[in-house]
């Protein structure tokens, strides 16, 4: 079955859950070509589903899921676009695809990844596995808060990288520009409570661009089930609510 985005109208919270509550967000495995487009409406559905009575947004409301921006937002009287991203490592991406495909065990080890660590291709990692999966990619481990530093440095690339091809595009558009980040950064261990302040200090000059993004959403799963959101004036994290279907089909 080919993917197919959705639209969605809702007049109050209770209908906007409600309409969620049908959507199957289901993600199939790495061989899967639209899998980008299903992690996308799974970090996009928990995202509405999580903010539906928080006061983020008016009503009545519509939400499309689209391409440039990924999600649109209407509200009676503003606008709203929203881009999708996932903050992750390529190499760590690259190791644990390759390992499924080739049905051998993950020999990846979070805390040996790095953000400033040379990249590696699949072909790189392909030869790296079959020559020895044992050995270590990147650092050597986490001491003290090396895993909060990494994961800040992670988000605050991603957050550059998508905010450079915000210029160009269409966000003169809309009344605001939101950007919304599925984490899969490989960090083990995480304490969120020193991590944040190291992701806010890195962020202080960024509210100051022009073009940016006005706020920075971040779905954080699944050891907090959080969702993070960051704006020039404060941090708030909220419980993560999924009302969504999870059915294989």
């Amino acid at each position: 079955m080919s993917f197919e985005k959705f639209e969605i109208e809702a007049k109050s919270p209770a209908e906007l859950l409600a309409v969620l509550s049908k959507i199957n967000i289901f993600v199939p495995s790495r061989e899967n070509r639209e899998r980008k487009y299903h992690i996308e409406q799974w970090t996009i559905a928990r995202f509405l589903g999580t903010y539906a009575t928080q006061g983020l947004f008016t009503y009545p409301l519509t939400a499309i899921h689209d391409d440039g921006p990924d999600l649109r937002l209407k509200f009676p009287d503003s606008t709203c676009g929203v881009e999708v991203t996932q903050a992750t490592d390529q190499t760590y991406q690259h190791t644990e695809g390759i390992s499924a495909q080739l049905e051998m065990p993950s020999f990846t080890v979070l805390g040996n990844f790095d953000p400033n660590s040379p990249k590696r291709n699949k072909e790189q990692v392909k030869k790296m596995i079959h020559t020895d999966f044992s050995i270590p990619i990147g650092g050597q481990g986490s001491l003290g808060y090396q895993e909060e530093e990494k994961w800040a440095i992670w988000l605050v690339q991603t957050i550059d990288e998508k905010t450079r091809k915000l210029s160009g595009t269409h966000c003169g558009q809309f009344d605001r520009n939101w950007l919304l980040i599925h984490d899969s950064t490989p960090c083990l261990g995480l304490i969120l409570d020193e991590a944040l302040p190291r992701l806010r200090s890195k962020l202080t000059g960024y509210w100051f661009q022009n073009p940016g993004f006005g706020a920075i959403f971040i779905e954080r799963n699944p050891k907090f089930n959080c969702f993070i959101r960051i704006s020039p004036t404060e941090t708030v994290i909220t419980e993560l609510k999924d009302v969504c279907q999870h059915t294989e089909q």
